[in-house]
C-alpha cells in the first residue's frame, strides 16, 4: 500500500511505502509486481542498490541521481 515510484533507469526502479525503499528490476505498476526486488530500510543504501544495477558511476563511485517528483 502507499507504494510509489521514486525513481527509474531503463528496467530498474526504486520505489517507496511509508517507511521502506525497494529496489529491483522489471517493475510491472498495474500488478504491483517487481522482479530480484531488495527492500532497505535506508535511502542511502538503497541508492546504492540502484546506482549499481544502473552502472551509474562518477570518478569510480555511483553518482548521484536525483529523484523524480510525482504530483
Amino acid at each position: 500500500t502507499n507504494l510509489r515510484e521514486v525513481k527509474n533507469q531503463g528496467n530498474i526502479f526504486m520505489l517507496q511505502d511509508d517507511s521502506k525503499f525497494i529496489v529491483g528490476e522489471n517493475y510491472n505498476e498495474s500488478e504491483a509486481l517487481i522482479e530480484n526486488a531488495e527492500i532497505y530500510e535506508s535511502k542511502e543504501e538503497a541508492d546504492k542498490d540502484y546506482l549499481n544495477r544502473c552502472e551509474i558511476t562518477k570518478d569510480g563511485e555511483p553518482a548521484k541521481i536525483e529523484d523524480k517528483v510525482k504530483e
